[in-house]
């Protein structure tokens, strides 16, 4: 059974040197499309902060903790509304996930989402698979991130 697991930010800083290559993949170019230090070191300080969380998926198998994936969540208020959501600001899985397990993941953040009161779920993505699906779950994919650094 696929397992979504908050981790807390002194266990993000015990594991920081395993999970920051995973995070800096997956980032959005949303405040600076190079990878940096100075950009990692603002996301672990956002960790650290609880302005953004960071969950892995994982189940286990043969006794063994098998991850598949580390998230990183953000909730906020949009302006346009006095409602939760839910931002996934990162997902990385460095192996192709099978469709029951992104099945199982996509109820399973969710779930989260509703148990903090969020009406929402929200992501960035260039995954044409990933935007696929979230088609085929009733999801809207039909805008598209732009950005041009100046």
């Amino acid at each position: 059974m696929l397992r979504l697991i908050k981790l807390y930010p002194n266990q993000v800083a015990a594991h920081w040197e395993r999970l920051w290559p995973c995070i800096e993949a997956a980032l959005p170019p949303i405040v600076d499309s190079r990878k940096s230090e100075v950009r990692m070191n603002n996301v672990f300080k956002s960790i650290l902060a609880g302005k953004l969380v960071v969950h892995i998926f994982c189940e286990l198998v043969d006794g063994e903790t098998k991850i598949y994936g580390v998230l990183t969540t953000a909730i906020y208020n949009p302006v346009d509304s006095e409602d939760k959501e839910l931002l996934i600001y990162s997902m990385f899985a460095d192996v192709r996930l099978s469709r029951e397990l992104l099945e199982e993941g996509f109820e399973l953040i969710k779930k989260y989402a509703l148990s903090e009161d969020c009406r929402a779920v929200n992501a960035y993505t260039k995954v044409n698979g990933f935007r696929k699906f979230i088609e085929m779950k009733g999801g809207d994919a039909s805008f598209t991130f732009i950005r041009l650094e100046v």
